[in-house]
């Protein structure tokens, strides 16, 4: 398993794709964690 982050979900799955070099729907994305917005 490779992990990747990014700001939002959607930039960290971005950049393992591009690093991947593979399109979106060969890609098995497991959110593993969001960041906690402050309130």
């Amino acid at each position: 398993m490779v992990l990747f982050t990014g700001s939002t979900v959607e930039e960290a799955i971005q950049k393992g794709l591009k690093e991947l070099d593979i399109p979106r729907m060969k890609a098995h994305i497991k959110v593993v964690s969001k960041e906690k917005k402050d309130s």
